[in-house]
C-alpha cells in the first residue's frame, strides 16, 4: 500500500490542473481498489488449527480464534463464528457451538436481505467488497450441526426444528434460480437420516420410517450418481425394522427387493433401541482458490477474468471404527460408512452457479476496460499521447489488482461425514475410535471415556480428524 501511495502523489503533482477533476478521480479511485481484498487469517492459521484440532486441544483452538477475531474484518465476521462454531462443536461444547453458529445463522439472513443493495459495489470493484452471504450448502450445513448439537444434549424437539431448517433453506436457495439451472443439492440425505434418528427417539416411529425412506430415495436418486455416496447400509436396516414394527409388510419386502444382503442380518428390534451414534468428520475441508483466464486486447490492455473453485486436499485415513466395552466385559465393534460428502457438494454447487459468476465477472471486467479506455482516449485529446500512456499503465494496474475472486470459504467443515450406529445394552460403556488408512492400516486410535447409556437413548460421540 506504501508503494500505491507514493504513485498517487507522483501522479498528482504532475497531472494536477491538466487533468478534469473526474478523469484524476476515476483513475485514483482504480487504484486505491487495489487494497479491497479479504483480510481473514491465512494458511498458518488454519493450519495451526488444524494441528490442534489434530491433537485434540481444543481449548487452544478455541483461544487463537479469540486472539485474531479482529483479524476477520467486518465483512468476514460471520466467517469467525462459522469457524469458532465448527470448532466448538468438535470440542463436545455443544451450548458454546449453539450460541456462535445461531449468530453466524443470524448475519447470513442480513446479507441476504441485503444483498441486492451492495451489487453495485461488487460490480465494480470485485465481490470481496460485500459482506459475506455463504453458500448457499454452507448456510445449510449450520442447521445440520446445531442439529447435532441439539441432538448430543438431548433436545429433541430443538434438533428437529434445526433438521427442518435445512430443508426450507434448501427449497428457498433453489427458488431463486430459473428451473434449468437450479442446485443439484436440493435436498440433504443424511439430514433426513438424522431426522429419523430424532422422531424415533420422541417414539414417533410412522414419521421415523418416512424420513429413513426419503432419506434412501436421495441417496439412491442424488448422492449417488452426482456425489458418489452410496445408502449407508444401516439407514435400510433402520428404515425395514421400522417398516417391520408398523406392520408395513409390503414396504417390508420393497426394501429386502433392494438390500438382499440384509435379509439374514437383520433382527426383530425393540422401538426403544438404546443405540450408540459416532459421527466422524474427516478430512480438511475443500479449499477454496482463485483461478483465472487473461485476454489480450488490440489496443495492449490485458484482461484477467478471476474466478474461484473447489480443490480437495489430501488425507490419509479414509476409514474408521468404534469399539466399545461395558462393565460385564461385552464388546461391540462398530464400522463408519460415508454419510455425506461435503467436499463433493461444495464443488459442485460452485460448478451449478459458475457461469453466473462468470457471466457477473464478465459483465464487471467490460465495464472496467471501457472506463479506463474513454479516461485514456480523453486524455490523449487533452493532452498528449505520454500522458495517454501513463494513464494506461495506471488503469491497467488497478484493472489487474482489483479482478480477484472471492476466495471466502467456511474453512472448518470436513471432507467427508462418517457415521456408525449401532446397538448397546443399557449401563455404562468405554472405549475406543481407531482411524484407518486406505489399505486399512491403523492411522490413529483414540479412548472413549466412560459413559452411561438409559433404556432407549441414542447417544452421540464425536471425532474430528484432518490428517
Amino acid at each position: 500500500m506504501g508503494k500505491t501511495c507514493k504513485l498517487i502523489r507522483r501522479v498528482n503533482l504532475h497531472v494536477a490542473g491538466r487533468f478534469s477533476a473526474w478523469q484524476f478521480a476515476a483513475a485514483l479511485s482504480l487504484i486505491m481498489a487495489w487494497s479491497v481484498v479479504s483480510c481473514g487469517p491465512g494458511i498458518q492459521f488454519q493450519m495451526q488449527v488444524n494441528q490442534m484440532l489434530e491433537q485434540q486441544n481444543y481449548r487452544a483452538a478455541l483461544e487463537l480464534f479469540d486472539r485474531n477475531k479482529r483479524a476477520y474484518g467486518s465483512r468476514d465476521k460471520v466467517l469467525y463464528f462459522l469457524d469458532k462454531g465448527a470448532v466448538a462443536h468438535y470440542a463436545g461444547q455443544w451450548e458454546l457451538s449453539i450460541g456462535l453458529l445461531s449468530q453466524a445463522d443470524e448475519l447470513l439472513e442480513e446479507a441476504y436481505t441485503r444483498s441486492i443493495s451492495q451489487e453495485a459495489s461488487t460490480f465494480l470493484i470485485n465481490d470481496n467488497m460485500r459482506t459475506y452471504p455463504g453458500e448457499d450448502f454452507e448456510s445449510a450445513l449450520i442447521n445440520l450441526y446445531q442439529a447435532l448439537n441439539y441432538s448430543a444434549l438431548g433436545m429433541w424437539e430443538d434438533a428437529l426444528v434445526e433438521a427442518r431448517r435445512v430443508d426450507i433453506k434448501l427449497n428457498l436457495f433453489n427458488d431463486q434460480y430459473p428451473e434449468q439451472v437450479r442446485n443439484v443439492y436440493r435436498e440433504d440425505a443424511f439430514i433426513r437420516f438424522l431426522m429419523g434418528l430424532l422422531y424415533e427417539s420422541q417414539g414417533a416411529l410412522n414419521d421415523a420410517f418416512i424420513e429413513y425412506k426419503k432419506a434412501l430415495t436421495v441417496y439412491r436418486e442424488q448422492y449417488w450418481p452426482v456425489y458418489g455416496v452410496p445408502a449407508p447400509p444401516v439407514l435400510a436396516r433402520k428404515a425395514i425394522s421400522a417398516a417391520r414394527m408398523l406392520d408395513f409388510d409390503d414396504q417390508v419386502q420393497l426394501l429386502l427387493n433392494e438390500y438382499p444382503e440384509l435379509e439374514t442380518s437383520l433382527a426383530d428390534e425393540s422401538f426403544a433401541t438404546t443405540e450408540v451414534i459416532m459421527v466422524h468428520y474427516n478430512g480438511p475441508g475443500a479449499q477454496k482458490q482463485e483461478a483465472s483466464f487473461w485476454v489480450t486486447m488490440p489496443d495492449g490492455y490485458v484482461l484477467k477474468l478471476a474466478y474461484p473453485e473447489f480443490v480437495e486436499p489430501h488425507f490419509s485415513v479414509v476409514n474408521s471404527r468404534l469399539i466399545l466395552t461395558n462393565d460385564q466385559g461385552l464388546t461391540h465393534s462398530f464400522e463408519t460408512t460415508e454419510a455425506e460428502n461435503i467436499a463433493a457438494i461444495a464443488k459442485i454447487n460452485l460448478q451449478n452457479r459458475i457461469s453466473r459468476i462468470k457471466a457477473k465477472a464478465i459483465a464487471r471486467l467490460t465495464a472496467k476496460y471501457l472506463a479506463a479506455l474513454a479516461i485514456k482516449r480523453k486524455v490523449e485529446k487533452e493532452s498528449n499521447k505520454n500522458w495517454g500512456f501513463l494513464v494506461h499503465i495506471i488503469t491497467q494496474g488497478a484493472m489487474l489488482a482489483t479482478e480477484n475472486a472471492d476466495i471466502r470459504h467456511w474453512r472448518m467443515l470436513p471432507s467427508r461425514i462418517r457415521v456408525a450406529l449401532g446397538r448397546l445394552e443399557p449401563g455404562t460403556w468405554q472405549g475406543k475410535m481407531e482411524f484407518l488408512d486406505a489399505g486399512g492400516k491403523l492411522v490413529e486410535q483414540r479412548q472413549v471415556p466412560s459413559f452411561t447409556v438409559m433404556p432407549g437413548q441414542k447417544y452421540f460421540l464425536v471425532a474430528r480428524t484432518v490428517r
